[in-house]
C-alpha cells in the first residue's frame, strides 16, 4: 500500500466519522434542506477520497481500475454544488430566524418579502448555480466518467493547486477553476455572515469575535488558498483534501451551534405564547368581573338598594325601624348578632331584679327600667 493512498483512506475515514456526526443533527432537523444535505455531502467526499485510494493502490499494482474512476469522476461533479447549497442554506435559516439581515436579504419577523424580485432572486440564485455548476461538471467529465480514465490530468483530479499558467481555454480548464472558486466566494460571505450573526445577534454571548462560529470561514479561507498557491512539488501536494476535511468540519460544527439557536428560539418563542395567553385570560377574566359588577349594581338600583334618602324614615339616610306608618323592615329583621346577643342580656339581667323592660325594640334606643308596683 503506498504512503499517498494511506493519506486517502484517512481522508476518507474522517469524512465518515463527519458524516455521522452530521446525521445526528439532521436527525433532529429533517425539514431543513442545510441539514439534509450536509450528510450526503460528506459521504460523497467519503466515496471519493476512498476511490482515489483505490486508484492509487492499483497504479501501484501496475492496474487502472477504470470502475473506481468513473465513480470518482462521477461523484466529483456534485460536490462543490452541494458544499454551496448547503452552506447557504445553514446560514439562510438561521438568519431568517432571528430576522438578520443575511446576503442583501431583509428579513421582518422571521419572513422576508415575499414580493420582493430582489430577494425572490437573490433566494434562488445560489441554487441556480450549484445547477449550472454541476451540469457543466457531467458534461466536462462526460468521457471520464464512461472510460474511467483521466487522459488529460487535470488539476482537479491531481489533488493539487490551480495552476494558472499551464491552463488552456477550453471546458476543462474553466471546470477546474469556476467550481472552486464559486464555492470560495458564496461560502466565505455564508461563513463571514455566520461569524458576525455568532459574535452580535447568537443566542450564547460571545466575549471577543474569536468564537465557534469562524470555523466554516476559516475552512473556505483554507480551502482557497491551498488550491491556489500549491505547487506540483510541494513536500504535501494533497493539501486540498486537507482543506475540504477542515471545511467539513466547519459545516458539521455550524449545524450544531445553529440547532442549538433554533432551540433557543423555539422555547422563546413557546414561552412568549404561553405568557400572552395568560395575559388574553386574566384581560378577559378582568372584563367579565367588571361586567358582573355592572350588573348587580344594576340590579340593586332597579331593587331599590340604591343610596339615597329612604323613605319613611326618621333622619335622613336611616331606615324608620317601628311605629305608626313604618315602611322600613322590622326590627328583628334589622337586628345584627350583636344587637340580639346585648337584648338576650339586658332581659335577662331585668327580669331577675323585678324590672320589667320593653325589648320589643332596641335598636337606637335605650331600655328604661320601670319601678315595680
Amino acid at each position: 500500500m503506498a504512503s499517498d493512498s494511506v493519506l486517502f483512506y484517512v481522508y476518507g475515514a474522517l469524512h465518515l466519522v463527519l458524516m455521522l456526526f452530521a446525521l445526528d443533527k439532521t436527525r433532529k432537523r429533517r425539514t431543513l434542506v442545510g441539514f439534509l444535505v450536509a450528510p450526503v455531502v460528506a459521504f460523497l467526499l467519503s466515496l471519493e477520497n476512498f476511490a482515489v485510494a483505490g486508484m492509487v493502490d492499483a497504479q501501484e499494482a501496475g492496474e487502472v481500475s477504470t470502475s473506481l474512476g468513473s465513480m470518482r469522476y462521477f461523484v466529483h461533479a456534485f460536490i462543490y454544488p452541494l458544499v454551496l447549497v448547503t452552506c447557504y442554506e445553514l446560514g439562510y435559516k438561521v438568519h431568517k430566524t432571528r430576522s438578520v439581515n443575511f446576503c442583501f436579504i431583509r428579513f421582518d419577523e422571521g419572513h422576508r418579502d415575499h414580493n420582493s424580485l430582489r430577494h425572490l432572486a437573490l433566494r434562488g440564485f445560489p441554487h441556480l448555480l450549484s445547477l449550472v455548476m454541476c451540469i457543466i461538471s457531467l458534461v466536462a467529465n462526460a468521457d471520464r466518467i464512461a472510460t474511467g480514465l483521466d487522459e488529460g490530468g487535470n488539476m482537479r483530479f491531481a489533488s493539487e493547486g490551480l495552476h494558472f499558467d499551464t491552463m488552456e481555454a477550453d471546458l476543462d480548464s474553466v471546470v477546474d477553476v469556476v467550481p472552486t472558486l464559486a464555492v470560495a466566494v458564496v461560502v466565505t460571505h455564508t461563513g463571514a455572515s455566520l461569524w458576525r450573526y455568532g459574535t452580535f445577534y447568537s443566542t450564547d454571548v460571545h466575549a471577543t469575535v474569536i468564537n465557534p462560529w469562524i470555523g466554516m470561514l476559516l475552512g473556505v479561507v483554507g480551502l482557497l488558498l491551498s488550491a491556489l498557491v500549491t505547487p506540483a512539488d510541494w513536500v504535501l501536494p494533497y493539501a486540498t483534501n486537507s482543506a475540504e476535511v477542515v471545511l467539513m468540519i466547519g459545516i458539521v460544527r455550524a449545524m450544531s451551534l445553529i440547532d442549538h439557536n433554533l432551540v433557543q428560539c423555539e422555547l422563546f418563542e413557546e414561552n412568549l405564547h404561553e405568557t400572552n395567553e395568560i395575559g388574553r385570560r386574566i384581560v378577559a377574566g378582568s372584563k367579565r368581573g367588571k361586567a358582573a359588577m355592572f350588573t348587580d349594581g344594576a340590579g340593586s338600583r332597579n331593587g331599590g338598594g340604591g343610596r339615597g334618602r329612604v323613605r319613611g324614615g326618621g333622619r335622613r339616610g336611616l331606615p324608620r325601624t317601628g311605629g305608626r306608618g313604618g315602611r322600613g323592615r322590622s326590627s328583628h329583621e334589622q337586628r345584627g348578632p350583636a344587637v340580639e346577643a346585648a337584648a338576650a342580656d339586658v332581659s335577662g339581667t331585668e327580669s331577675e331584679s323585678g324590672d320589667s323592660i320593653a325589648s320589643e325594640d332596641l335598636t337606637g334606643a335605650v331600655p328604661i327600667p320601670v319601678a315595680a308596683a
